[in-house]
């Protein structure tokens, strides 16, 4: 059988979509097919053929699902978005919480389209929109169907190089295109009830609110945006001033929920399920229900499904007592994003969450092998030579000081060899997507990453106090917001 058949089959499967996005179209599918089958029919092996097979059947259906993707209904409201913007009236429905927006001083979110207004009467249309209204409405729920009056347009493309990209940004989203009601324009709430999946959305955008707002209370105006970007992925609250620093120094990523935020509620998780004794396959299925529940509560964004998939990989794992396979993890979760959206393959998020665990898992494992070895050979070294007492560490290898200073040391080369690997596999899309590299992120990462670790546990744990008691949340909000303006320091001298 294939060794990590899931990670292969990810990387097969991914391999059809890229065809068709790169624009060959499903014909070219058909030579890798037929090569494949008539290299298996000569090798005459069972074994080869069948794993053959299964790694075409994944390249194929990757083809296939693109390419269905691809191809508009003949009813697609882009059909008639041009560039040029022109006013339209339709109805559909509200698919996401409409946030404020500074910069445009308008509420923005996404908005599907089921019929258009042609002349006097209606006819069907389908389509995803990004819809804006001007601050003089009331701001939709989730689920609430709408006729809209706008100006609708397709998306700008790329102005200059390293700019902003609308039309791209648009097409990843399965958008075709934005829809801008002015504040005398038309917007009529109309009869209808949202469907489960709306629902589901609509109360976790409730339960969203209400810890923001405990959050507020607790943490206060200056501290609070820092917990909703660490625990429920939303960054508009962060100052510019403080996401600029986080740029600057390779470090934005611990603002945006993934695998760290995911492993650590986790493990937390498990700690607390184990001080209550409960049997292993229900801490196992407990950990993993919450898991997917805060999936959902942070919005499902790509890296937070990626993380979750591996999650719940490690939890099924845990209960059969195998290792988990972190490749493994990674084709599951590529196979089940693209299954849903294939246009994600080309989302720089999606990009950087996979490379980035990649060059984790392939890197830093031989990384942390070669400190290793130079370790041993110093150590060794200096033990021969007898210069461990002019050193001013005890002449005996057995003593307590230096059993600790050694896992001191492993520690930090295996903290060092995970942020290299990070940084190697996420450098060549850095430089793709953002024409830039941020050198200083493999040792500023060393800091922040496990400061980020200690702000998300202990933002967790005291909102959860404080929505059954206050006061008992006073010493972690405390903490809490210490944490916070020592990070805030760092930052700001570690990019002087």
């Amino acid at each position: 059988m294939i060794h990590r058949p899931l990670l292969t089959t990810g990387i097969a499967f991914a391999a059809g979509s890229t065809l068709v996005w790169i624009g060959l179209g499903p014909g070219w599918g058909w030579i890798p097919l037929w090569g494949g089958f008539f290299w298996a029919a000569l090798r005459f092996r069972r074994s080869a053929a069948g794993n053959l097979f299964l790694l075409l059947l994944a390249f194929w259906t990757g083809v296939a699902r693109a390419e269905v993707d691809r191809r508009s209904p003949p009813e697609d409201l882009s059909l008639r978005v041009t560039l040029a913007a022109q006013p339209v009236t339709l109805e559909g429905t509200v698919l996401s919480l409409l946030r404020w927006r500074e910069r445009g001083r308008r509420y923005a979110g996404w908005f599907s389209v089921d019929r258009v207004r042609e002349g006097e009467g209606w006819r069907p249309a389908g389509g995803r929109l990004w819809l804006e209204l001007p601050a003089v409405w009331p701001v939709p729920l989730i689920g609430e169907r709408l006729r809209l009056s706008g100006l609708l347009r397709a998306g700008a493309p790329e102005g200059r190089p390293g700019g902003f990209d609308e039309a791209a940004w648009l097409w990843r989203a399965g958008a075709v295109g934005r829809l801008s009601v002015a504040d005398r324009g038309e917007v009529l709430s109309l009869p209808g009830s949202p469907s489960a999946g709306l629902r589901l959305r609509r109360g976790m955008e409730r339960l969203r609110g209400r810890l923001r707002e405990r959050a507020r209370a607790l943490l206060g105006r200056r501290a609070a945006p820092y917990f909703d970007a660490l625990l429920l992925g939303e960054q508009e609250g962060v100052p510019p001033e403080a996401r600029a620093a986080f740029l600057r120094s390779g470090t934005l990523h611990v603002l945006v929920v993934s695998g760290l935020h995911v492993g650590l509620i986790g493990g937390i998780l498990f700690l607390l399920l184990a001080l209550l004794r409960l049997p292993p396959p229900l801490r196992t299925g407990g950990v993993a229900l919450i898991l997917i529940g805060y999936c959902l509560l942070t919005g499902a964004r790509i890296p937070t499904i990626r993380a979750t998939v591996m999650a719940l990989l490690f939890c099924a794992a845990r209960l059969q007592g195998d290792a988990p396979s972190v490749w493994n993890g990674l084709g599951l979760a590529a196979w089940g994003i693209l299954t849903v959206h294939p246009r994600a393959l080309a989302d720089p998020g999606f990009q950087l969450s996979f490379s980035a665990i990649a060059g984790i898992a392939g890197v830093a494992p031989l990384l942390v092998t070669g400190w290793k070895r130079v370790w041993s050979r110093l150590r060794e070294g200096l033990r021969r030579s007898g210069r461990l007492p002019a050193l001013g560490l005890p002449g005996s290898e057995q003593s307590l000081f230096f059993r600790r200073f050694s896992r001191g040391a492993a520690w930090v080369g295996s903290a060092a060899a995970v942020s290299a690997g990070a940084w190697l596999g996420t450098a060549p899309v850095l430089v793709w997507h953002f024409d830039r590299v941020v050198p200083q992120a493999l040792w500023t990462n060393l800091v922040v990453v496990p400061w980020a670790a200690v702000l998300v546990a202990v933002g967790g744990i005291t909102v959860a106090v404080g929505l059954v008691s206050e006061p008992a949340a006073g010493p972690g909000a405390t903490c809490f917001r210490w944490l916070v303006e020592g990070l805030l320091l760092f930052l700001g001298a570690g990019n002087h």
